[in-house]
C-alpha cells in the first residue's frame, strides 16, 4: 500500500509485530498430542468481521469430521449469521462459541487447549494474534493475504492456503492432523519465541533509526 502510494521502496520496513506480552503459564499450556484418534482442536481468536472469514473456515470444518472448533471473540455481525450457518452446515457438535470480550486471563488457557490457530482472512496486512500463537507454542493456519504468510512455510510456523477456499482450507486442516508433522510445526512455534522485550525493543529501534533496519 505504501509503495502503491509513491513511498520509496527504500523507505519502507516490514518489522514483525512486537510480542502481545502475554504471559505462558507453565500449568496450563503444554504441547498437545492427538492421541488414540483425538480430533485436532482449532482455534478462531479475535474480533469476528466478514474480512477474517470465518463463514470460509466453517465450510471447511464441514469437509474435515476429524477436527473441532473453537471460537472466542467479540462479534462485530450478527452471532446468527454464523449459529445458522453452523446448523446447516450440521457442525453444531464440533463447534463451540464464546461470544463476547476475551480477558487476558482466558487467552492462556484458550491456546492451551488448541492445535492450532486458524487465520482464514479474506483480507488484511498483518495479526497480532499469529504471535499470540507462536508465544504458546501454537503453529498457524493463514490466508496469502497481506503479510500473513509471510516466513509461515519457511520455517515450518505452519500451512499458508489461497483465501476465500473452502476446499483447500480443509486439506490443510486434514494436513496437521499428521501428529508427526504437528508436533514438528509445535516445536518450530515453540522456538520461534523471542525473549519479552527483545521485539518491542527492535521496533522502537526501528522507528527511531530506520536506517539501520534494510
Amino acid at each position: 500500500l505504501a509503495l502503491d502510494l509513491g513511498v520509496a521502496a527504500n523507505a519502507v520496513h516490514v518489522l514483525r509485530l512486537p510480542d502481545p506480552g502475554i504471559s505462558v503459564a507453565r500449568d496450563v499450556v503444554g504441547p498437545p498430542a492427538l492421541e488414540n484418534g483425538a480430533p485436532l482442536s482449532l482455534l478462531f481468536f479475535g474480533m469476528i468481521r466478514r474480512y477474517k472469514g470465518l463463514d470460509v473456515l466453517l465450510e471447511a470444518l464441514a469437509r474435515v469430521p476429524s477436527a473441532r472448533l473453537r471460537i472466542a471473540g467479540h462479534f462485530w455481525e450478527p452471532l446468527e449469521r454464523y449459529t445458522n450457518q453452523i446448523a446447516v452446515l450440521g457442525i453444531a457438535d464440533r463447534v463451540e462459541l464464546e461470544p463476547g470480550y476475551v480477558s487476558t486471563s482466558r487467552i492462556p488457557q484458550l491456546f492451551a487447549d488448541a492445535d492450532v490457530l486458524v487465520l482464514p482472512y479474506r483480507s488484511g496486512t498483518a495479526s497480532i494474534v499469529m504471535e499470540t500463537a507462536y508465544r504458546f507454542g501454537r503453529p498457524v493456519i493463514v490466508t496469502s493475504v497481506g503479510t500473513l504468510a509471510v516466513g509461515v512455510e519457511e520455517d515450518d510456523l505452519g500451512v499458508v492456503v489461497p483465501a476465500e477456499d473452502p476446499a483447500a482450507l480443509a486439506k490443510a486442516i486434514e494436513e496437521l492432523s499428521d501428529p508427526l508433522i504437528l508436533e514438528r510445526m509445535h516445536i518450530a512455534a515453540r522456538d520461534r519465541r523471542d525473549p519479552e522485550d527483545e521485539l518491542w525493543r527492535l521496533y522502537a529501534d526501528a522507528f527511531q533509526s530506520p536506517e539501520r533496519h534494510p
